[in-house]
């Protein structure tokens, strides 16, 4: 008779992630961006996050995917994925920080970019937008890297569409 090991998920820890609850679903780069701020802002380390969205661009679900040093982070599609997979996600949006302030993107921000973005498409899951917070402003690849100061909840746009 064949064996096979029977593998169960347990769930060790679950911890919660604040943002202003009244944003009931993400249209635009800067409601990201927003929320990114609240979770990951100031942190003198890298921290790399994933929010979750269900299919009218609600949040579901944010996860931390990794914490670095000063200037970088270790990014792997499959830790990216992995609950965008469990929790039935429909698209999702990354960011992470830089400490230094500087929201540019690097190279390897493009290139983790590029691979996140083929991996989407491979599972059906539409990456939207990957953000990189810095100190008072933001950058967003669906702006095409455009540098976008982030503004009060007052002078929030709408950019759907570029989403």
């Amino acid at each position: 008779m064949l064996q096979v090991r029977r593998i169960e998920s347990i769930l060790v820890a679950e911890t919660v992630a604040e943002y202003d609850d009244s944003i009931e679903k993400v249209t635009d780069s800067i409601t990201a961006a927003n929320i990114f701020r609240t979770i990951i802002g100031n942190s003198p380390r890298e921290i790399f996050g994933v929010l979750l969205l269900g299919g009218k661009h609600n949040v579901i679900g944010y996860e931390q995917i990794s914490v670095g040093t000063v200037n970088s982070s270790l990014v792997h599609p499959r830790e990216v994925f992995g609950s965008a997979v469990r929790l039935g996600a429909v698209a999702i949006i990354v960011a992470h920080n830089h400490p230094s302030g500087n929201p540019e993107p690097s190279p390897e921000d493009v290139d983790v970019t590029a691979r996140l973005q083929k991996s989407g498409k491979l599972l059906g899951i539409s990456m939207l937008d990957h953000i990189i917070v810095g100190e008072e402003h933001f950058s967003s690849f669906s702006g095409n890297w455009s540098i976008e100061s982030i503004p009060s909840d007052t002078e929030k746009g709408n950019i759907a569409s570029e989403l």
